[in-house]
C-alpha cells in the first residue's frame, strides 16, 4: 500500500528564469559575463527558502545580439509558461525589439 501511495506523489513543479542574451559572436562576452551572476542568486533564493514547494531553475537563450532573432527568441520565451521572468536581453537594441512581446504576454522582464 505504501508503494502505491509513493507513487501518487506529485513532483515540485520547477519554473524558469530565462537569460536572453548573445551567447555566440562578438557580443558573447556579455551573456557569459551574466552566467554565475544569475546561478549565484538562484542559489541564495533557493538556500533563503528551504522549505519551498516549488523549484527554480535558469534556461540560457541565445540572441546573437542581434534584433530580429532576439524577436524570435521572445516568441519562444513566452510561449513556455514555466518561465516566471526574463533577464534580458542585455543589449539596448535586442531588448528594445523583444520588449513588446514580452510586454504583450505580460512576462516580467529585469532590463
Amino acid at each position: 500500500m505504501c508503494l502505491l501511495l509513493a507513487a501518487c506523489n506529485v513532483p515540485p513543479r520547477t519554473y524558469k528564469i530565462a537569460l536572453v542574451a548573445p551567447f555566440e559572436g562578438r557580443q558573447r562576452q556579455v551573456g557569459y559575463d551574466a552566467f554565475p551572476a544569475l546561478r549565484m542568486a538562484i542559489r541564495d533564493e533557493i538556500a533563503a527558502q528551504p522549505n519551498a514547494t516549488q523549484q527554480i531553475t535558469f534556461i540560457a537563450y541565445n540572441d546573437n545580439a542581434d534584433p530580429a532573432f532576439a524577436k524570435q527568441v521572445a516568441a519562444n520565451v513566452i510561449v513556455d509558461s514555466d518561465v516566471l521572468l526574463v533577464i534580458g536581453h542585455l543589449i539596448t537594441q535586442t531588448t528594445q525589439a523583444a520588449l513588446p512581446l514580452y510586454v504583450q504576454a505580460g512576462l516580467p522582464i529585469v532590463l
